[in-house]
């Protein structure tokens, strides 16, 4: 993958020194041509063919290159089979979560955890359901750790915060949970949860 790296560098390089020197469009064309190619390479390894479509269509337009009209139909059927393994592939992440979603209100907290972490697998966005069935089966550090996740994913979501200050203090690191409270009411002032959690974190011997 480095080569390729290199090559659009190098290509990005000789074009905008071409630019400045005002250079033969076919040296250009030249350029771009192997910039795309180098492009469509690391696509094959990152899975986003924009930038070499985008190189591929240009070459197109502006210097008729018409002998690459091939890779650029190519490369859109590449794009457009990996937009469908990821739909595909968010829609199994869905259904996991939703038969994690059923364990759950049915208490069966291994197997919800176990539909999640499949989820999460796939698509890791969206750790709080496991979060809340390590705390329900007494996995602290996991459930810390997921819903710190949380948090950082999304600093405004409020579960983040509840889900982290229950561990925390389930753990008795109180002043961190109180400090993980006071967070969580920055985002509703009004939330009986995090009410709830401050009044508890009064109740705590000091």
């Amino acid at each position: 993958m480095g080569k390729y790296k290199e090559c659009v560098v190098d290509c990005d390089d000789a074009v905008e020194r071409g630019t400045e020197l005002g250079g033969d469009s076919k040296l250009f064309a030249k350029a771009l041509s192997r910039r795309a190619s180098a492009l469509l390479e690391l696509a094959g390894c990152a899975g986003d063919h924009a930038p070499a479509i985008r190189d591929l269509h240009q070459l197109l337009e502006e210097y008729g290159s018409e002998e690459k009209l091939e890779e650029v139909d190519e490369a859109e059927r590449w794009r457009e089979s990996l937009e469908d393994q990821k739909r595909l592939a968010l829609e199994a992440a869905d259904r996991h979560r939703e038969r994690g979603n059923e364990y759950f209100k049915r208490k069966m907290y291994l197997e919800a955890a176990i539909n999640y972490t499949r989820a999460l697998k796939i698509n890791p966005k969206d750790p709080r359901g496991r979060a809340q069935c390590c705390i329900s089966l007494g996995h602290l550090p996991q459930g810390f750790k997921d819903a710190e996740k949380c948090v950082q994913l999304d600093p405004a979501f409020l579960e983040g915060y509840v889900c982290k200050a229950k561990v925390q203090f389930l753990m008795e690191n109180y002043k961190n949970a109180l400090e993980t409270y006071l967070e969580g009411l920055r985002c509703d002032p009004n939330n009986l949860e995090v009410l709830d959690g401050l009044m508890r974190y009064l109740t705590v011997p000091q």
